[in-house]
């Protein structure tokens, strides 16, 4: 699938998430972000986890303990890799490229999609 789009769903999935939640997953998120800007290697990004933990930090910025920080993300990280399943099984991303450069008689670098729902008859979508 799309890479674009399963970022969309990734960014739904968060949304619908409780407030508490998301702060957290936000919280962690900018905090790896962060180091994974100041590394030049996946092994640097790795040792900068190690030494400045995002967990950690989060831990004591919303006064928790790790272990439960940890649990959180990972309760988290299920729920949104769930939603990205839902989403990817109810929606096609049909390429109409070809249709739209012939009708347009257009021809070019510029590509155009068609976000579909899996309820729709394949032949209905020409």
């Amino acid at each position: 699938m799309n890479e674009h789009l399963l970022e969309m769903f990734a960014r739904d999935a968060v949304a619908q998430l409780p407030i508490q939640q998301q702060h957290l997953y936000h919280y962690i998120v900018q905090l790896e972000d962060q180091l994974a800007q100041q590394s030049d290697t996946a092994e640097q990004f790795l040792e900068l986890l190690k030494k400045d933990s995002p967990y950690l930090q989060a831990a004591e910025h919303f006064g928790l303990s790790q272990k439960a920080i940890v649990e959180c993300m990972k309760e988290i990280e299920e729920e949104i890799d769930s939603h990205i399943k839902m989403k990817s099984k109810s929606f096609r991303l049909l390429d109409c490229t070809d249709l739209l450069q012939k009708s347009a008689e257009q021809t070019g670098k510029q590509k155009a999609f068609l976000l579909a729902t899996s309820k729709l008859p394949k032949n209905q979508i020409q």
